[in-house]
């Protein structure tokens, strides 16, 4: 049986849309990978300034992880929470 996404309690993308911007947090070069969110609420995520960035809920930083060189590659963590990503300086990082 189809139900409408309404009676699950979804909303539709705009809604989503036009609520308002939580936080923002900038770092120093574009940000193009895919954020992860840990079941404790840190979101990661690369940027091309070569950093892993490790942010709470909020939007305060947690900390970072620098690399040699720009970082593409989205954040994967392992179920026992180990953090791997890759950077363009040719290494890949746990």
């Amino acid at each position: 049986m189809l139900r409408h996404l309404r009676e699950l309690g979804a909303q539709p993308l705009d809604d989503a849309l036009a609520r308002e911007l939580l936080w923002a947090f900038e770092t120093g070069g574009p940000v193009t990978t895919s954020p992860a969110v840990l079941p404790d609420g840190i979101i990661l995520a690369g940027s091309h300034d070569g950093r892993m960035y490790a942010l709470h809920k909020d939007g305060s930083s947690r900390g970072l992880h620098a690399s040699a060189d720009m970082i593409f590659s989205s954040p994967a963590v392992s179920a026992t929470g180990v953090l791997y990503f890759g950077s363009d300086d040719d290494h890949l990082y746990a």
